[in-house]
């Protein structure tokens, strides 16, 4: 058993050489056309876990009007038909937030990682 990213097991699962237990988002994986329970209906409530993707800026001092560009080129493709239907293909949604909104998932998701970290007893690697 594994919790694995959807892209490299979907074709196993369609090929019958893998069972998919669950998927760990709230919303099943229904575009795929698998017949896959979430954790919750699988009875695990509130279980949720969601890989996520994102650009980011190498050196924070850049001004953000000198990234607007690769923002807006990086949204441009990400919304692209072409792009949306790749990404579904292999189990995965593009999305392309803004950049708050980006942050605040980043600053919501951060207790939760670090609550996890704490109760697995993972230290730092110095």
């Amino acid at each position: 058993m594994a919790f694995v990213s959807p892209a490299p097991t979907i074709p196993l699962i369609q090929e019958g050489k893998l069972r998919a237990l669950a998927v760990t988002s709230r919303q099943s994986a229904h575009h795929l056309r698998l017949n896959i329970p979430t954790m919750e209906e699988a009875g695990f409530p509130g279980f949720e876990v969601t890989v996520w993707f994102g650009l980011f800026c190498a050196r924070p001092e850049r001004p953000l009007s000198l990234s607007k560009g690769s923002i807006q080129e990086a949204v441009k493709i990400m919304t692209s038909p072409d792009v949306q239907k790749k990404a579904m293909d292999i189990g995965q949604v593009a999305l392309s937030d803004t950049s708050a909104e980006f942050a605040e998932l980043i600053k919501n998701e951060t207790p939760y990682w670090a609550r996890v970290i704490k109760n697995a007893g993972i230290e730092q690697i110095e």
